[in-house]
């Protein structure tokens, strides 16, 4: 079983998705997605090799899961699956690869 750890930049993503569909939609809505990923979250300590490997990024063990319109993108090394970011899944993965965010 791996053990899930929540970077910053992860849990600030978690934070500002919420706020944004309080705002956009309703906070029902924010509750169901929080859930969702939140579940997703959870599989990934029995399965932590579920998403997809994201290989032209050059970062050893980076993956991604598309959750409806979110990605997922964690680092597995092994033991550990550090949640990376949360963005649209629309989104290019540059920025959410810096470290500056």
């Amino acid at each position: 079983m791996a053990r899930v750890a929540w970077t910053e930049r992860a849990s600030s993503d978690l934070r500002r998705l919420v706020n944004r569909l309080r705002r956009v939609a309703s906070p029902a809505t924010a509750r169901k997605w929080v859930a969702r990923l939140r579940a997703a979250v959870g599989r990934l300590e029995a399965t932590p090799e579920l998403g997809a490997p994201v290989e032209d990024a050059g970062i050893d063990g980076l993956r991604e899961w598309i959750i409806g319109p979110f990605r997922l993108v964690y680092q597995f090394d092994g033991t550990t699956c550090g949640i990376v970011a949360i963005v649209r899944a629309e989104s290019d993965l540059g920025p959410a690869l810096d470290d500056d965010s």
